[in-house]
C-alpha cells in the first residue's frame, strides 16, 4: 500500500465517503502528466464491491480539488445461495455474484457467476499491458458477432477490410498506450475486438458496448470504413468515453462524446502520420467517403461545409442531432490548434485530460469550456498564453464564461500588452465594481459596457502608479461590461476581481437608532432583536475602496432627517441620496471631510426614501452609524 493511498484512506476517503452515506476504499492511484493525482475509491456494501460504482478524487498535493462520482445507491444484500469456494462476492448491478480468476503467465480470464443460480453473468479476458486485437466476420449479415477471422498475431488474412480493421485498431490501441498510457479501451488490457462485413452495404460505423461493428458502406456515398483509421479510432473512443466522463448520448452532452470521439479519433491518425498538420488533419472520414477527393464525413476545421452541422452556439436549439451539434465543439478545438500557443498534440492531449478528469455524464457546452480551461490552466498556469488560446476558441463560437467574473489569478503581461474580459452584469444589479490587486509592476484597469475600452474609449479607468486599481460603476446597466487590463509596465502575480451588489432592502419596521419602539415590540432600537444586524447596533469595516450601503424609510410626517458616522480608525466618507442611489458625482450631501467623523442633514426630507453610501477613502473599522429624525 502506497504512502497516498494509506493516508487517503484515513483522511479524504472516510470523511468524502461518510459525507455521501457510502462505503468505499482506495483501489488506484495515478499521477497525470499535469502532477495532479486521481485516486479511485471502489464502492461496496458490507465489504461486497459493486462493479462499476466508482468515485474519483483528484488531489493537487495534500489538497482534494474535486471529485468524479459514479457511485449508486446500494442494492439489498441477498444471502448467496450457490457457495464457490475461493472466489470472491461482487454485486453486478443488483445481482450478487461470484467473481472467477483463472490466470496463466500470459492471460487472465474473469467470469462473474450468478451466487444465487450460477449462471455466467459477465466474463472477460484480457491480456495486461499488451496489445489484444480480435476481428471478426459478419458475413454481411446481422448475425453478430460471426466468424472469428484473425487474432493477435496471426498472418494477414488477404481480406482488405478484416486486415485494415486489425491495423487500425492496432494503431488506436497504440496511440492510447503511448500518449495516456491507457492499456485497451477501458485501461485494463480489454480486447479490442472489431466486426466487419456487418449488414448488407451497411453505410455505418458504431461502438456496441464493448465490440466496433463496421459496414462495408453503400457503394455510392461511404466506402468500407474499416479504411479509415480516424473513423476506427473514433468508435473505440466511444468505449474509452464510456469508461471515463460515460458522457450521456443526447442533447449538449452527446455533442461534446461526438466531438471527443472526432478529437481524438483525429489524434490518432496524426500520430500515425507523424503530427503532420495539413488540410487531410481536418477532413475526418476522408477515407470512407464516396465519391470526390478531399469529400469527408465531417469537417473539422469549417463544420458548416458538409450543409447541416452547426460552428456557432448561437445556432444550438435543444434536439439537435448529436453529430451535427459537435461542430460547434469542432470548431473550437480547430480554433485552438490554430492558436500560437499549442500544438495539436498538445491540444489533443488537453481534450483526453478534460474527459478523464473533469466531465460529467450530463456535462454540457459550458461544462466543456469550464473543463478544457481547467486542464489548460493546471497544465500552463492561470493567465498563460494557453488558457487564452482556449478561452478565445471558446468565445468564438459562443461558449462564453460571461457568468459574473469572480476572479482571476496570477495575472501577468509584458509592457504594453492588453488583456480583456466579458462580464455579465444582470438584471436588479445596483452596482458593479471591478478592482485589481497584488503581484509586482504596473496594472492599468479599463471598464467599458457594451463594447471593450480601449486607453481613450471607456467609461471607467484606474490608473495608479501600483496595481492597486478600482473602478465602482453605480447605478450599473445589466448586460455585457467589458474589463481591459493593460500593462503600463511588465507585470505578474495580479488578481483580478469583479462583483455586483443587489439593491439595497429596506429596513426592518423598527427604526434602530430614533429613540422609538417603531414595531410595537417593547424593544427600542438595538434592545430589538431586529436590529441585531443593523449597521447603528454593530460597528462598520470596510477595505479601502469598498462601500456600504442602506436605505432608509421615510416615515410619515418627519421633515428632517439627519445622519451621521462617527468613531473608530482610517477615514470613512458618507453619502445621501434622496429616491435613488448616491454615487461619488451623484448625491444631496456628501461632507467628504478627513476622518469619519461626518454629518447629513436632510430639511425638508420630502423623498420617501433615503439612501446612503459609507465608501471607505482608506480602510476603515469601528464606525458607528446612526440615523435620527423629527
Amino acid at each position: 500500500m502506497s504512502w497516498l493511498i494509506a493516508r487517503a484512506e484515513g483522511g479524504e476517503v472516510a470523511s468524502w465517503s461518510a459525507a455521501h452515506g457510502i462505503s468505499a476504499s482506495v483501489v488506484d492511484e495515478r499521477v497525470d502528466r499535469r502532477g495532479l493525482t486521481h485516486v479511485r475509491l471502489q464502492q461496496d456494501v458490507d465489504g461486497v464491491p459493486i462493479l462499476g460504482a466508482q468515485a474519483i478524487l483528484h488531489l493537487d498535493g495534500d489538497t482534494l480539488i474535486g471529485v468524479t462520482d459514479r457511485t449508486v445507491t446500494p442494492p439489498d444484500l441477498p444471502t448467496p445461495a450457490v457457495r464457490l469456494d475461493g472466489a470472491a462476492l461482487w454485486l453486478v448491478g443488483d445481482r450478487l455474484c461470484w467473481r472467477v480468476e483463472a490466470r496463466t503467465e500470459l492471460t487472465r480470464t474473469t467470469t462473474f457467476l450468478d451466487a444465487m443460480t450460477g449462471e455466467v453473468v459477465r466474463r472477460w479476458e484480457a491480456l495486461p499491458s499488451a496489445l489484444d486485437r480480435q476481428t471478426w466476420d459478419a458475413g454481411n449479415t446481422l448475425q453478430l458477432p460471426g466468424t472469428l477471422v484473425r487474432a493477435e498475431g496471426d498472418p494477414p488474412t488477404g481480406d482488405v477490410i478484416v486486415d485494415a480493421a486489425h491495423r487500425n485498431a492496432g494503431i488506436t490501441w497504440g496511440y492510447y498506450r503511448v500518449r495516456h498510457g491507457l492499456d485497451g479501451y477501458d485501461g485494463a488490457g480489454a480486447p479490442t475486438t472489431s466486426v466487419v462485413h456487418v449488414g448488407v452495404q451497411l453505410g455505418s460505423a458504431f461502438w456496441d458496448t464493448d465490440r466496433l461493428l463496421l459496414g462495408d458502406g453503400d457503394g455510392l456515398l461511404y466506402r468500407p470504413f474499416a479504411l479509415a483509421t480516424d473513423v476506427v479510432a473514433h468508435e473505440i473512443t466511444h468505449g474509452v468515453i464510456e469508461q471515463s466522463a460515460d458522457l450521456v448520448y443526447a442533447g449538449e452532452s452527446g455533442a461534446i462524446n461526438e466531438a471527443v470521439a472526432d478529437i481524438l479519433g483525429t489524434a490518432t491518425q496524426a500520430m500515425a502520420r507523424g503530427w503532420v498538420l495539413d488540410e487531410r488533419t481536418w477532413r475526418f472520414g476522408e477515407d470512407a467517403v464516396l465519391p470526390l477527393a478531399g469529400d469527408a464525413i465531417r469537417y473539422l476545421d469549417d463544420p458548416t461545409l458538409d450543409g447541416a452541422s452547426l460552428d456557432h452556439y448561437a445556432d444550438y436549439v435543444d434536439g439537435t442531432d448529436v453529430h451535427l451539434a459537435s461542430g460547434i465543439v469542432n470548431a473550437a478545438f480547430t480554433a485552438m490548434v490554430r492558436s500560437d500557443a499549442l500544438d495539436l498534440g498538445e491540444v489533443t492531449d488537453l481534450w483526453y485530460d478534460a474527459l478523464t478528469t473533469e466531465l460529467f455524464p450530463d456535462s454540457d457546452l459550458d461544462d466543456a469550456r469550464r473543463a478544457t480551461v481547467q486542464v489548460a490552466i493546471n497544465a500552463h498556469g492561470p493567465g498563460s498564453a494557453e488558457v487564452w488560446a482556449v478561452q478565445d476558441a471558446w468565445d468564438g463560437v459562443g461558449v462564453h464564461d460571461w457568468t459574473l467574473l469572480a476572479s482571476q489569478l496570477g495575472l501577468q503581461g509584458a509592457t504594453g500588452a492588453e488583456q480583456r474580459f466579458p462580464i455579465a452584469v444582470p438584471a436588479g444589479a445596483a452596482a458593479l465594481t471591478v478592482r485589481t490587486r497584488g503581484g509586482s509592476g504596473n496594472a492599468d484597469l479599463y471598464v467599458r459596457y457594451g463594447a471593450p475600452p480601449t486607453t481613450t474609449t471607456y467609461d471607467c479607468s484606474s490608473r495608479a502608479f501600483t496595481n492597486e486599481e478600482h473602478c465602482e460603476l453605480e447605478p450599473v446597466t445589466a448586460g455585457t461590461w467589458y474589463v481591459m487590463v493593460r500593462a503600463a509596465n511588465a507585470f505578474s502575480g495580479v488578481t483580478l476581481s469583479a462583483s455586483t451588489a443587489d439593491p439595497p432592502v429596506p429596513v426592518v419596521a423598527e427604526i434602530c437608532d430614533d429613540g422609538l419602539d417603531d414595531d410595537g415590540d417593547l424593544a427600542v432600537d438595538c434592545d430589538d432583536v431586529d436590529c441585531a444586524p443593523s449597521p447603528a447596533c454593530d460597528p462598520l469595516a470596510a477595505a479601502t475602496g469598498e462601500g456600504l450601503r442602506f436605505v432608509w424609510e421615510r416615515p410619515e410626517g418627519v421633515q428632517r432627517v439627519t445622519f451621521t458616522i462617527d468613531g473608530g480608525a482610517g477615514d470613512a466618507d458618507l453619502y445621501v441620496r434622496g429616491g435613488a442611489l448616491p454615487t461619488q458625482t451623484s448625491f444631496d450631501c456628501a461632507p467628504a471631510t478627513v476622518g469619519n467623523q461626518e454629518t447629513c442633514v436632510i430639511d425638508p426630507a420630502t423623498d420617501e426614501s433615503y439612501h446612503v453610501l459609507v465608501r471607505a477613502r482608506s480602510a476603515f473599522s469601528g464606525v458607528a452609524y446612526g440615523v435620527s429624525a423629527n
